[in-house]
C-alpha cells in the first residue's frame, strides 16, 4: 500500500524539516539558515567576496543568476512576459519554480516521486530524498 503526502498532512513533515538549522562556520558569524545551500551562498558572498548578480533596473542583488532573471520578469515585466503563465490553464505565477511545480502537479501524467523502500509518494523530489534520509537512513541517489 502506498501513502500520499498531500499539503493538508504535509505540515508536520515540513515542521520537522524546518527545525534543522545550519550555521555559518566562520568564527564570530551568527548567521543560520534552514538549507546548507543558503549557508554556502552566504559564505561565498559575505566572507569570500563572491560577486552578486545586480539588477540593472533597481538596487536588488542576488546570489544566483536564475533568481535575478526571475526577479526581472516578475518585478519589472522584463523579457518574456509569458514566462510565469501556465501554458495549459493560463494561471499566472510569481516564481518560475512555482510554475514548474504547478505543471508537474496539475498537468503531468505522473506527478509523484515514490520512495523505493516503503512506497510513500511525494510531490517534490526533495521531499522524497529527505524522507529517505530521515526514515530509512539512505543518502540521496541523485
Amino acid at each position: 500500500m502506498t501513502r500520499l503526502i498531500l499539503p493538508n498532512n504535509l505540515g508536520s513533515f515540513q515542521m520537522v524539516h524546518k527545525k534543522q538549522k545550519f550555521s555559518c562556520p566562520y568564527p564570530g558569524c551568527q548567521y543560520t539558515a534552514a538549507k546548507k545551500k543558503t549557508i554556502y551562498e552566504h559564505q561565498k558572498i559575505t566572507h569570500e567576496g563572491a560577486s552578486l548578480y545586480q539588477c540593472n533596473l533597481c538596487d536588488a542583488q542576488f546570489s544566483r543568476e536564475t533568481v535575478l532573471q526571475d526577479h526581472k520578469i516578475y518585478k519589472h515585466n522584463y523579457g518574456d512576459s509569458n514566462a510565469g503563465v501556465c501554458k495549459f490553464c493560463n494561471k499566472r505565477f510569481h516564481q518560475v519554480s512555482t510554475l514548474r511545480f504547478h505543471i508537474k502537479r496539475e498537468h503531468s501524467d505522473n506527478p509523484y516521486y515514490c520512495c523505493k523502500i516503503c512506497g510513500v509518494q511525494f510531490l517534490a523530489r526533495s521531499g522524497m530524498y529527505y524522507h529517505m534520509k530521515v526514515k530509512h537512513n539512505v543518502s540521496s541517489t541523485k
